[in-house]
């Protein structure tokens, strides 16, 4: 004779059984989830941990609240930090002043999540930029100290999301310009120490969604201000330490812009007066 647990469980009994049945599966698939991101990530994290890099992480919004709201119970908070810790995911990479190499970040695995990645005084050099690109999500990059020639830069043209570029003490050529000009989301670009020549200055005009623009202790002048004087999507303008002067305050003014930070002793007194006239958030250092 063939039995029939579920047949001979009552209705009742049925839909206690079903209820387990699903709890189970809520419990049991996000281990099985953090399982499986562990074993995705364990290999590239214990090499990270030893040249010491890090990660942003990011939890859910409703924890979040949650969090503002009980911060005044500690033994509430601290359940939920808990919480918090073993379900975050990771949103970034941050590698200050640690030997990451091009070979290293090219075994990060793929992540949807990544959406920053900070290279700072690291050893990577342009052909990181092969790994960075897959990364679908990433908003934000910032690379330090090498060269782009743009041999590798049209890579980033896949980057559908970026947003934000930032460079430091980087050279770079008018080839990797146009490639940076291809990125139809690109909000921001920001260079320190860095190098640029006049044709890949004159790209940026072709940014239509660029609307911050950094130059520090670059040596952009006034013929640069002059290439770039027709972008009226840029709304925020930053020249520290440039060699530019008085004439290209008609340049400037131009721009449209609502923001505009200078250095002072770029300028004469009389045209200093005269930005601060004509632009609503302009300041000086």
């Amino acid at each position: 004779m063939k039995f029939n647990l579920i047949g001979t469980l009552s209705k009742r009994r049925k839909i206690v059984f079903l209820v387990l049945f699903i709890m189970l599966l809520m419990v049991s698939y996000p281990l099985y989830l953090k399982y499986s991101e562990y074993k995705k990530w364990a290999p590239f994290d214990k090499k990270l941990t030893a040249i010491g890099g890090t990660y942003q992480y990011a939890c859910s919004d409703t924890l979040s609240k949650i969090g503002r709201m009980v911060e005044d119970i500690p033994y509430l908070y601290d359940g939920l930090e808990k919480i918090a810790y073993m379900t975050a995911w990771r949103v970034g990479l941050d590698c200050e002043d640690v030997p990451m190499t091009d070979e290293l970040l090219s075994e990060m695995p793929a992540d949807e999540k990544i959406t920053e990645i900070l290279l700072y005084n690291t050893y990577v050099t342009e052909q990181s930029i092969q790994s960075v690109a897959k990364f679908k999500n990433l908003k934000l990059l910032f690379i330090t100290n090498c060269t782009i020639t743009g041999k590798y830069s049209e890579e980033l043209i896949k980057l559908n999301d970026l947003e934000r570029l930032l460079f430091n003490n980087v050279k770079i050529s008018a080839e990797a310009m146009q490639s940076f000009a291809k990125c139809k989301n690109l909000k921001s670009l920001e260079f320190y120490r860095s190098t640029i020549p006049g044709k890949g200055i004159e790209k940026i005009i072709e940014m239509e969604k660029l609307n911050v623009l950094v130059f520090s202790s670059v040596p952009v002048d006034d013929q640069d201000i002059k290439r770039i004087r027709k972008c009226k999507q840029i709304n925020s303008l930053g020249l520290y330490g440039t060699k530019i002067t008085d004439k290209c305050v008609s340049d400037l003014k131009k721009m449209k812009l609502k923001s505009l930070t200078v250095s002072a002793k770029n300028f004469s007194a009389k045209k200093i007066e005269e930005l601060e006239n004509s632009i609503n958030q302009f300041s000086t250092y």
